[in-house]
């Protein structure tokens, strides 16, 4: 537990407990403050099992598919996690391979954490979520008119981290289909159209799964 002090902003103090569990913070779609602990992606329905299929082609809720980008940012990585924790100590954790292969990219999160055992443990956790390099998928913007009785109750009933998957369909070459967690949901609504915007995150989409991932491939294993 703890105290929020006279003079300090309430957000930011949750925002480090958040930090601290490694977690996830918001308030619903419905005004309910909603927590996640750092297993979240794994154990709560919603984000471990794809609740809608956002394609430009075949079955799902269509979106606009012009000038969307799709690109590995290395900008995004962080390979050395420094974690402060309560008394003023730091503990780290760097990935010398992810750091040769991309160059240094350092990370401090400060937290309410009471141990260096506890900082150390969320300091490995990060840069191992962090430390490659993920597929960025640019925010698209679906027009739920075009079929409204089949993307009406799919686009109002999506909430913050929800999994969600994300198909592409170049002109040449495969088809590009990616689990999404979403980040943010943004309703633009104009005389005559009603257009929602999505961004989502394939960071939290890949842990390891006994039985389907495969040795050597890029699903993450946590601890």
């Amino acid at each position: 537990m703890t105290e929020i002090g006279n003079q300090v902003g309430v957000i930011p103090e949750m925002q480090r407990v958040t930090d601290s569990e490694g977690g996830e913070f918001f308030a619903s779609k419905t005004n309910v403050l909603t927590f996640y602990e750092r297993d979240f992606f794994a154990t709560q329905t919603r984000c471990n099992t794809s609740q809608m299929t956002f394609t430009d082609t075949g079955v799902g809720v269509g979106y606009d598919a012009q000038g969307i980008r799709i690109d590995y940012d290395a900008d995004r990585i962080r390979n050395d996690v420094n974690v402060r924790f309560s008394g003023g100590g730091i503990n780290s954790n760097a990935d010398n391979t992810s750091i040769s292969t991309f160059g240094a990219a350092e990370w401090t999160v400060e937290t309410v954490l009471d141990s260096p055992s506890s900082a150390s443990t969320l300091a490995a956790r990060l840069t191992t979520l962090y430390k490659n390099p993920k597929m960025a998928i640019e925010p698209f913007m679906s027009k739920g008119q075009k079929d409204p009785s089949y993307n009406w109750p799919r686009l109002l009933a999506l909430e913050l981290l929800d999994r969600v998957t994300f198909k592409r369909t170049p002109a040449t070459g495969s088809a590009i289909v990616k689990d999404l967690l979403v980040q943010s949901i943004e309703h633009r609504i104009t005389p005559g159209e009603w257009q929602t915007v999505v961004n989502g995150s394939t960071r939290y989409t890949n842990w390891f799964i006994v039985g389907v991932s495969l040795i050597g491939g890029d699903d993450l294993l946590l601890n």
